[in-house]
């Protein structure tokens, strides 16, 4: 028997002949960051999300014993949260999807790659959480998932802005791929849903060239958060019936009416978003935002807390509880609030509130036919899968993070039919999601900055004048 300190010594040893090869040293070092910001990211993302329920939870339990003081925290809030973004951080605003795609995109353009660091740094993070914040206290329908999607590749970032300059050199992209996967995975804690977002979504880029960074940086934010959370599933685990061929009929109808839906009520939230940006004045975007606040406020007052943020609770309730609410009650109470609170450039999410509407369009669908409580949770779930396909528009991302919320695998066929229907719907609002538009408008914005007039022409002299110089 080798003693502990032979074991120890034999250990180093090992470690030390590891070390002396060069490659095995690089991937090492070129890995350790990716390890560190993960572990940080799930930390930071399970905090953050746990927060934020927190406040949810205490201000629908204090609005519903005092409903008049929603148009008190309503407008106060949604100033402050919206104001500061206006004023110190304009990056941090909205979801965070599209400023992480602009960062994405501009990090392989040299002239661009200052897009990076203005989209992804601690200061977009403190703002972003601190306005998500406020913007649930004012009663916003909105969620902390999708911030999770600027937050966590502004860690990996501050990461690799701090490693020494003799470290191995890491691509920006891999840096920024591995982050948002990261912090979607840890946000609904679907690690699988993570890496096929990362597929999905930036196919075009070579996907053997991050691979192993987005695995690990995956599985170690789920371990984070799972050591804090333990093992739970984002929707629980339902009772839901077997895909069979007479439910086929309405599972199709589910998933194009949700996947329509889904597009156009982000069609409508860009074209409001468009609309509020082309106001000159400061004093016209405060009165936009006050307007959504009191929408909100009324929404909340006249309908109930239901419409208060991210739609989680109410639909843990759906697919356990027996609501005593109208279904198109429900409908109206998730999808009216999230289009306005979107339009005001507060920081929130949008994942989360389409996954309720989505829900909620699935239990309509579901009541349509009868169906028994076991037939009508898959449809919530197909309603789901067919919203979230309507407002990113990658359809496998949507199945395979609802089947991991779910521990949905018996219906997986399902779920996969549903997020190619839907899809198809959405096509009828174009090609591109909400947030490849608002990049695009970002990047063009950019652009104009940086060089204001590219098109300018100069001026050439007439050949009269070219005659007379030529003269003298």
């Amino acid at each position: 028997m080798k003693s502990l300190k032979a074991k120890i010594i034999e250990l180093f040893s090992g470690l030390i002949t590891v070390f002396e090869n060069k490659r095995a040293r690089n991937l090492i070092l070129i890995s350790l960051p990716f390890w560190v910001a993960s572990f940080i990211t799930g930390i930071f993302v399970v905090g953050y999300s746990v927060t934020y329920s927190y406040i949810e939870d205490h201000i629908a339990a204090f609005l519903h014993i005092y409903p008049l003081f929603i148009f008190v925290l309503s407008p106060l809030a949604f100033l402050f949260g919206c104001g500061m973004i206006m004023k110190w951080c304009p990056p941090a605003g909205g979801s965070g999807n599209a400023q992480m795609f602009v960062a994405v995109e501009s990090s392989n353009i040299k002239h661009e790659e200052y897009l990076v660091d203005k989209f992804l740094n601690l200061k977009v993070v403190f703002f972003k959480v601190l306005s998500s914040f406020l913007m649930i206290i004012g009663g916003a329908a909105m969620g902390p998932e999708g911030p999770t999607l600027q937050i966590a590749p502004s860690i990996f970032r501050w990461v690799q802005k701090r490693l020494p300059a003799y470290w191995p050199y890491i691509p920006n992209i891999n840096i920024l791929i591995a982050g948002a996967s990261a912090g979607l995975a840890a946000a609904f804690n679907t690690p699988l849903g993570g890496i096929v977002f990362a597929v999905e979504e930036f196919s075009k880029f070579k996907f053997v060239h991050y691979r192993t960074y987005l695995f690990t940086s995956v599985i170690i934010a789920g371990l984070a958060s799972r050591g804090i959370m333990g093992s739970y599933l984002y929707l629980g685990k339902p009772e839901i019936s077997t895909f069979t061929i007479e439910t086929f009929f309405i599972v199709v109808l589910t998933a194009f009416i949700s996947g329509f839906f889904g597009a156009g009520i982000c069609q409508i939230i860009y074209r409001l978003i468009e609309k509020k940006q082309k106001l000159k004045r400061t004093k016209h975007h405060l009165i936009w935002i006050l307007s959504a606040s009191m929408i909100t406020a009324c929404f909340i007052y006249f309908l109930g807390t239901n419409c208060i943020g991210s739609g989680k609770e109410l639909m843990a309730h759906m697919l356990f509880d027996e609501l005593h609410v109208s279904s198109y009650k429900l409908f109206l109470q998730r999808l009216i609030p999230p289009i306005v609170a979107s339009s005001t450039g507060g920081a929130g999410g949008f994942f989360a509130p389409g996954l309720a509407i989505g829900a909620s369009i699935g239990n309509i669908t579901g009541t349509w036919f009868n169906l028994t409580a076991d037939a009508l949770h898959l449809m919530m779930l197909v309603g789901m899968v067919g919203f979230l396909t309507g407002i990113i528009r990658a359809p496998f991302t949507a199945a395979i993070l609802v089947l991991e919320m779910s521990n949905g695998s018996t219906v997986v066929f399902a779920l996969m039919a549903a997020a190619i229907i839907a899809e198809m719907a959405s096509l009828s609002f174009g090609n591109h999601s909400m947030y490849e538009k608002i990049k695009k408008d970002i990047i063009n914005s950019e652009r104009k900055i940086a060089n204001p007039d590219p098109y300018q022409v100069v001026k050439k002299p007439h050949n009269h004048d070219n005659a007379n110089n030529t003269e003298k």
